[in-house]
């Protein structure tokens, strides 16, 4: 997909009279048409490990209430469990377009990196990563910066390749 072109003089004081009905410019402002897009479920590839992260919830939750005799306290304990394993628990929706690279857990927008602050791009064992460093290997960083990219092997040429074009040379 082409992205939008950068509208005329003309074009940016008229507004199409069908749009201009509903308030909104005729060139869209802001907005990218994702170029590739994929989700992945690790509960759906992996279901086995959801008795551990429920375990894990209750046991917490049973925890907090003995040491705390509040249920409340025990709900919030839980719910935390919940949502520091929500990686695991929700889909991650993965978007590469003209900006840069996005993950969203749900419904979120989790993590966004400009093609402009990635340096380099490498393969690992889930698929590929996205790194700001130039060297990932010397950079003490590494395991805490970037954006991780959970390919399904059947779409890596097609994630590569978008990649690729994007990063115009500089991996």
């Amino acid at each position: 997909m082409q992205p939008l072109a950068a509208p005329s003089a003309q074009e940016s004081s008229a507004q199409s009279p069908r749009i201009a009905q509903a308030g909104k410019p005729a060139i869209a402002t802001g907005e990218q048409e994702p170029v590739l897009t994929w989700r992945v479920h690790l509960l759906l590839e992996n279901p086995s490990k959801l008795a551990g992260v429920g375990i894990a919830a209750l046991l917490a939750a049973v925890c907090a209430l003995i040491l705390f005799h509040n249920l409340l306290l025990a709900l919030i304990t839980a719910a935390l469990i919940l949502v520091s394993v929500s990686e695991y628990l929700l889909p991650l929706t993965y978007t590469l377009d003209s900006e840069g690279a996005k993950v969203s857990c749900g419904t979120l927008e989790w993590l966004a990196m400009p093609w402009e602050t990635v340096q380099s791009v490498y393969r690992t064992s889930y698929g590929a990563k996205l790194s700001p460093f130039k060297n990932p290997k010397t950079a003490r960083l590494e395991n805490c910066r970037g954006i991780r990219l959970r390919i399904p092997p059947s779409r890596l040429a097609e994630v590569e390749a978008a990649i690729a074009s994007h990063m115009g040379g500089r991996e």
